[in-house]
């Protein structure tokens, strides 16, 4: 892993359901004015807007920039809007747990009528039961890595782009390592945006999602071993 300089930009990807909205308390109390959000406002289908000035703010103050960095909201990733970003942090998660996490936390959405993407309200949920989203919705973790992640590729570009891979199970003392990474003291994680279950998905639909992305599977196994966790 690399090096924190905090006299360049620090890029926090956000993937979906790993704690995130967590994630961000912390690193909001810990860059203060140093600290930005990066997101698609989906209920008026608007685009994020590059922070100005970055180069000269970054003279002053550590700068952090988080959120979702998705190509598939605008067509535009991290290098778009920052050619400069060489140095990364994430959360990541046991793939099948944010898959349902993020089954749950939409089904709730639109169960609210507060569904939307760019713009429009949902008015259909397109998968009839968990398994059906299980089995068939795509999974989305690399399209959240801005690089062009492979089974050959994948520890390299890990190690050589990120200072450090939080893991959400085991924030706690994953945490304290990307503190002693970033040479900053970092608040105790508040549990956020937690969403109630009440579907269990077949063991049939689970061992399809498993052999359908085994590099997903694969990161997060390098990341249990960054932090040295067992499995």
């Amino acid at each position: 892993m690399i090096n924190y300089d905090p006299k360049r930009l620090l890029i926090s990807l956000h993937i979906p359901k790993t704690a995130g909205n967590s994630f961000e308390y912390v690193l909001k109390n810990s860059y203060g004015l140093g600290y930005f959000r990066h997101y698609y406002n989906h209920s008026k289908d608007r685009k994020p807007a590059r922070i100005p000035w970055v180069n000269t703010l970054q003279k002053i103050v550590p700068l952090c920039i988080h959120g979702h960095f998705d190509p598939e909201e605008g067509g535009v990733n991290v290098f778009d809007y920052y050619p400069e970003a060489a140095q990364f942090i994430t959360v990541v998660r046991d793939p099948l747990e944010m898959h349902l996490s993020l089954y749950f936390y939409m089904r709730k959405l639109f169960n609210e009528g507060a569904l939307s993407w760019k713009g429009k309200p949902s008015t259909t949920f397109e998968y009839k039961d968990i398994d059906h989203w299980v089995e068939e919705r795509p999974f989305y973790m690399l399209r959240f890595f801005p690089f062009e992640l492979n089974h050959n590729n994948y520890a390299d570009m890990l190690n050589d782009n990120f200072i450090h891979l939080v893991v959400a199970e085991h924030m706690e003392s994953s945490m304290e390592m990307l503190s002693k990474r970033l040479s900053r003291k970092l608040k105790k994680v508040p549990v956020i945006n937690t969403t109630p279950r009440n579907e269990q998905p077949s063991e049939k639909s689970i061992q399809i999602f498993r052999e359908k992305y085994p590099l997903e599977h694969k990161i997060y196994k390098f990341a249990l071993d960054l932090n040295k966790l067992s499995d």
